[in-house]
């Protein structure tokens, strides 16, 4: 049964319309979320390997900007500032 607040925020939905509504949403949220943590999966592989090849630097760099923001990157780097000028 539909709340007062339900009613008033989806006024011409039926219960049924608003139940696939929710459906879909956690559908597409379920699907977002699998993308990014099949990126943080195979970042934290990268960063387990024992030995770097020259390439894996690029590949997880690429794979960071993907998951993280602009300003996350900038903080990163900041945090890492001595380690990166080495």
């Amino acid at each position: 049964m539909r709340t007062a607040q339900q009613r008033l925020r989806y006024p011409s939905l039926t219960p049924e319309q608003a139940a696939e509504r929710n459906r879909e949403a956690q559908a597409r949220y379920r699907e977002r979320h699998a993308e990014r943590l099949a990126l943080t999966r195979k970042i934290s592989a990268v960063l387990k390997r024992q030995s770097w090849h020259q390439d894996d630097a690029a590949v997880l760099a690429a794979d960071l900007h993907r998951l993280l923001d602009d300003e996350c990157i900038r903080a990163l780097r900041r945090a890492l500032g001595d380690v990166l000028k080495a």
